[in-house]
């Protein structure tokens, strides 16, 4: 299982460092790719990341899911992409799994696949990554790592 998250400047650091954080625990494949034109991303409390690679990169690739964080302005950076709305809406169009967190399902409604993956904010990002773990590799290891992270 591999997994895209996708970066853009003001990113809600919790929501997704955690996310690819218990993603990687469960063993998926997950790449961060920022949405600009760099690698480094600061956040929106000021933590800089050094994303794996650039989404420009992988426009004609489909992994089992994409994943957008949430926290502003990133949410309206992605909104904002064309490039996005075009990753976004050839995934949903393939049938796969797309997940947002927070304030990015506004690029979800942009391109009218707005449905029902999606997680209020920070406070949720845990059980957030451990409902897409369940979707894709099953109940059983969202279980084991909901023990292992004591929640």
């Amino acid at each position: 299982m591999n997994a895209y998250v996708l970066i853009a400047k003001g990113f809600e650091e919790i929501e997704a460092i955690t996310t690819v954080d218990i993603l990687r625990r469960a063993g998926m494949k997950v790449l961060t790719l920022s949405i600009s034109e760099s690698r480094q991303v600061k956040g929106s409390h000021n933590i800089d990341i050094i994303t794996d690679d650039l989404l420009e990169n992988y426009i004609d690739k489909y992994p089992d899911i994409i994943i957008t964080p949430g926290g502003m302005p990133a949410s309206e950076y992605l909104r904002n992409s064309n490039v996005v709305k075009t990753v976004l809406r050839n995934q949903f169009d393939r049938g796969k799994y797309i997940a947002s967190i927070c304030a990015s399902p506004i690029v979800l409604d942009a391109v009218d696949i707005l449905d029902d993956l999606t997680a209020k904010g920070p406070g949720v990002t845990i059980e957030f990554a451990l409902k897409i773990v369940e979707e894709l590799i099953g109940k059983n290891i969202a279980e084991q790592l909901k023990q292992d992270l004591i929640v």
